[in-house]
């Protein structure tokens, strides 16, 4: 039995299940992310790409039978450890990543780690950790910044940085902080495998997957806020922005929409007819953005309901139906309607506060 796909089943009971299954097995259609932000599981998006109907269909039959999630957690071989997973770690994990984007955010962390490392202990030949040419460009840019733009040598930057690691990863109980860190390899810390960190730790590799996605999504999301300007967390900001230039959460095609966004305002159907699509995948473009930079949109949503300021939309609950938001605004776009319950449901406190524009 996957203790951990148990757990998530009996959570889920109240759910539709078709619907949490397209969740998933990574759906991404503006329905299914909706529905996944909406009841505030985004963080199972793609959690299970190979599972099948009939497999969730079992599991939630036999989740039925279950007392409690205590009475799950019993079966697996470390039930504090799962729990903890489950609890603990899991809201943390950000669904709205596509893989490829994840796997970049995973590897130049890992390759930007290695490298500070090795030039704490001033060695500079070595063989990068990690092979990919997106993750070494990306990283080779961050340390020209750093060396240019902070005139830090990378022996400082590696002190700087250990600090602000130590700082952020006591927010986590500490197995899961072990966990992130031995995805790592550096000068006097050597690889260890998935494999091997699975069985040190009594897990499924899926478990630790999740544990090291996780906190990698959570500092991320923090490090790109970079409120707090200590000298370790100005850096980790600027590699993530680093990143982030290149590699959104959303697909090639989303990001071309967010690009257009970015400029002159044009109708929807004009967006569609350059880009050689229907109106309905450009709207549907929106809806994923918003989830993640909906300032992007701010200008486009008061333009439409002839807002002097978005922000309001914050102080009021959207409206029960779609019927009772066009009697509010008149004939408009669904899209819309969905905007304001994202950023309603985000609030003020969230990665973008609406009030500011």
């Amino acid at each position: 039995m996957d203790t951990l796909l148990m757990a998530v089943a009996y959570k889920a009971q109240e759910l539709p299940a078709n619907s949490v299954y397209q969740v998933l097995i990574g759906k991404r259609t503006a329905t299914t992310l909706f529905f996944a932000f909406s009841n505030r599981i985004t963080s199972l998006i793609g959690l299970y790409p190979k599972l099948t109907k009939e497999e969730w269909a079992q599991y939630l039959k036999e989740a039925a039978n279950y007392p409690s999630l205590t009475a799950i957690y019993r079966h697996h071989a470390q039930p504090s450890f799962i729990q903890m997973v489950i609890e603990e770690i899991l809201p943390l994990r950000d669904g709205l990543i596509i893989s490829s984007s994840r796997q970049i955010y995973r590897q130049t962390l890992q390759l930007m780690m290695q490298v500070v490392s090795y030039a704490n202990v001033h060695v500079r030949s070595y063989i990068p950790f990690v092979q990919d040419i997106h993750a070494q460009f990306l990283v080779k840019i961050w340390v020209n910044h750093v060396k240019n733009v902070f005139q830090y040598g990378l022996a400082d930057v590696a002190k700087l940085i250990q600090d602000q690691l130590l700082i952020d990863l006591s927010r986590y109980p500490d197995q899961a902080a072990m966990i992130f860190l031995q995805q790592f390899e550096g000068a006097n810390v050597p690889a260890v495998t998935l494999e091997q960190i699975a069985e040190i730790h009594e897990a499924s590799k899926r478990e630790i997957l999740i544990v090291q996605q996780a906190i990698t999504d959570d500092l991320w999301a923090q490090w790109l806020k970079g409120k707090n300007a200590t000298p370790g967390q100005v850096l980790l900001t600027d590699f993530v922005n680093v990143v982030d230039t290149f590699f959104k959460k959303w697909n090639d095609s989303t990001n071309k929409t967010a690009l257009m966004l970015k400029g002159a305002t044009i109708s929807v159907a004009e967006m569609a007819n350059r880009r050689n699509l229907k109106p309905s995948t450009i709207t549907e473009h929106f809806i994923e953005i918003a989830f993640s930079q909906p300032e992007l949109l701010v200008n486009r949503v008061k333009a439409a309901l002839q807002l002097d300021d978005v922000g309001v939309l914050l102080d009021h609950e959207p409206d029960a139906t779609f019927d009772a938001f066009q009697a509010r605004f008149g004939d408009q776009d669904y899209w819309l309607y969905r905007y304001w319950k994202i950023i309603y449901q985000k609030g003020p406190d969230g990665l973008w506060d609406g009030r500011k524009n």
